[in-house]
């Protein structure tokens, strides 16, 4: 059952699912042709030359791309994406591999991923997006600063965590992403704003800088869909972790 406060944001997101779902069939097809094109030029070039190694990286980017359309194209349709078994290490180290490339220079991306295999029901696409969409939060609110992102997979039980005492916990065993960044933080207020559809940080006179979008609000809800919840702890001045929680399956 929605929430008076959940209805408007149901409302917002569907206006602009249509439109947004319009675009992302347009650049689906665009994206395959260029596609296509980087897997012929791979025929054409010897393994080790440097532009193989660029074109390689080039059609990474692109399958990454055509997943995440196909993402928001599901989004709008109100259906999920193939559940299944997945390891969360796997998942965080691609992620990685994929913001050591787009991540700012200015920004140090940590990792510290516990060896013990952390195993959920989801899918790789949607915590690719979950990861990346709270990674892009956080590079927003570094702003152009020398700063750090720490991406750290652990887990921990309903009765071992601070979490039970303000949630009512339907899992006996949980993992764990934190992402913890340097940037300028945000006050009370902002936190009870950030999953806001359109949310703009500018509104509520933050230090935050320009972000606003669905970034967080798509992440919440993808979450939410794995019967898992997102924890946010911020305060002005002194960086954000988000905590991305999900039933653990060993």
């Amino acid at each position: 059952m929605c929430t008076e406060t959940e209805l408007p944001h149901d409302e917002a997101l569907n206006s602009l699912g249509i439109v947004v779902a319009e675009v992302a069939n347009d650049f689906t097809k665009t994206l395959s042709l260029i596609t296509s094109y980087v897997d012929m030029a791979l025929g054409e070039i010897p393994k080790g030359e440097r532009a193989y190694s660029d074109l390689e990286h080039a059609l990474a980017s692109s399958n990454r791309m055509n997943a995440m359309m196909a993402s928001i194209i599901t989004f709008n349709k109100k259906t999920k994406l193939p559940q299944k078994e997945i390891s969360l290490n796997k998942a965080i180290h691609s992620v990685l591999f994929y913001l050591k490339d787009h991540c700012p220079p200015n920004i140090n991306i940590i990792s510290e991923i516990t060896t013990a295999d952390m195993l959920v029901i989801s899918n790789e696409t949607e915590i690719f997006h979950v990861i990346n969409n709270v990674c892009t939060n956080s590079i927003q609110a570094i702003n152009g600063e020398e700063g750090e992102i720490k991406i750290k997979l652990d887990h921990f039980t309903k009765k071992s965590t601070f979490y039970s005492k303000k949630l009512n916990l339907d899992y006996k065993n949980y993992a764990r992403i934190s992402i913890k960044d340097t940037g300028c933080g945000m006050d009370v207020n902002t936190i009870s704003h950030i999953y806001d559809p359109f949310f703009s940080h500018a509104d509520m006179n933050s230090t935050s800088g320009n972000q606003a979008g669905l970034g967080l609000t798509i992440a919440r809800n993808i979450v939410r869909s794995q019967n898992g919840f997102i924890h946010a702890d911020s305060s002005a001045g002194k960086g954000t972790t988000f905590d991305i929680c999900l039933p653990l399956l060993h």
